[in-house]
């Protein structure tokens, strides 16, 4: 299934805020195995998590049951003005920010996060190569991400 990321909003039909049933019947069937899981964050503050393995997704709730957070693997295939970004190397998502002149990209060892489109591009094997491909892609709704530690907040 193609989503076109919209920036601090969500994607076509499920947009941040959310309540969690509503997004599962647009997404499909969640993973039986997984169930809901209410993980507590680095932070101390717990969400809820919900795989949706048919459809590629995953998605993060605030423990009202309220979506903050959708990641993408495969099958699912995220777009971003018109780019599709699942393995996309790490060199062209790179160029891909700086023609949007996104001077708010961080790079880290393994992700690139962009604070202007609330986008993480998750290259697990950036550390061994540049052309690494992207496997995941979250994009998450404004205060999710703690652009000063580098880490998510999950508040």
């Amino acid at each position: 299934m193609e989503f076109e990321l919209i920036p601090y909003i969500g994607v076509k039909f499920v947009h941040f805020g959310m309540e969690r049933d509503k997004v599962g019947n647009i997404l499909g069937e969640k993973d039986q195995e997984i169930g809901d899981l209410t993980i507590e964050s680095q932070t101390g503050v717990s969400y809820i998590y919900q795989e949706y393995f048919k459809t590629g997704v995953s998605a993060y709730y605030h423990v009202d049951g309220t979506l903050k957070a959708i990641q993408f693997f495969e099958p699912s295939i995220p777009v971003f003005k018109g780019i599709k970004l699942l393995n996309t190397s790490y060199r062209k998502v790179n160029k891909i920010f700086k023609e949007l002149e996104d001077n708010s990209v961080l790079c880290f060892d393994d992700a690139i996060v962009s604070r202007k489109y609330g986008i993480c591009l998750e290259i697990p094997d950036l550390i061994d190569t540049v052309v690494a491909p992207v496997k995941f892609v979250t994009l998450f709704e404004e205060g999710y991400y703690d652009f000063e530690s580098g880490t998510l907040i999950y508040e």
